[in-house]
């Protein structure tokens, strides 16, 4: 049955998910995964142009779980956030994204930015169903992304794909996620994606950037090279 559109919200409400829908260049539905995963060219929706956007969104549906990610460019990084912004995550994790970006300028291209939210109190999630909803929310991210063998492009015929090639996907942890680095890069390991123990930074097999103080270092750095440039010696009086 058809009806008029006769306020300008719904006009505008129509129009933006129209766009969603011709952005929407992967998913992960044909696996026929509980968790369904949706990849959006979200830089191409001329609705949201008024606001900094990411090049790259995925989007993760469950029944208790929500999540996003965000890639400002396709080789980006950021960590994953477990968020209590059950009404706004995604703002959420749009304004740290373009925190990441920032930082990240000094040390990887472009920044990222993970999180999801569980629907359920909090006193009802235990250490082993956290685990299972972090599972399912890296899995499906890694649905969106294709994988590497022996150099060349490895595509899952199920997964319907009208984007490039996309391999470089990355997580970190963050807030919530901070002991969760050996359990993504496990799901790394059993798919066979091809980062390995390099797909999470921070695990037991890796190195910890906070620890190494990675990101204060390349700051240190660009700031000799700015005196460099300037012919000052930084350490010199």
């Amino acid at each position: 049955m058809r009806r008029p559109i006769t306020h300008i919200t719904e006009d505008m409400v129509l129009r933006i998910m129209t766009e969603i829908l011709e952005q929407m260049v992967r998913t992960n539905y044909f696996l026929n995964k509980e968790a369904i995963a949706f990849k959006i060219h979200t830089d191409q929706i001329e609705s949201l142009s008024e606001e900094i956007q990411p090049k790259i969104e995925a989007f993760v549906h469950d029944y208790r779980l929500s999540g996003v990610h965000l890639r400002t460019q396709k080789v980006s990084r950021g960590g994953i956030r477990w968020s209590d912004r059950f009404e706004d995550f995604r703002v959420e994790i749009r304004s740290l994204m373009l925190t990441q970006e920032g930082k990240n300028a000094i040390i990887v291209p472009s920044g990222a930015k993970g999180g999801f939210i569980i629907r359920m109190s909090r006193d009802e999630i235990t250490k082993e169903r956290f685990t299972h909803f972090y599972e399912r929310f890296i899995d499906a991210l890694l649905d969106l992304v294709d994988n590497l063998e022996e150099g060349r492009v490895v595509l899952d015929p199920k997964i319907v794909r009208y984007d490039d090639d996309d391999t470089y996907f990355v997580v970190a942890a963050d807030k919530g996620t901070a002991n969760m680095s050996d359990t993504a890069n496990a799901i790394s390991r059993k798919r066979g994606f091809w980062l390995g123990d390099a797909f999470a930074s921070g695990g037991s097999r890796g190195y910890n950037h906070k620890a190494l103080g990675i990101t204060a270092k390349g700051a240190m750095r660009s700031v000799e090279r700015y005196f460099i440039e300037q012919g000052k010696h930084l350490y010199e009086t």
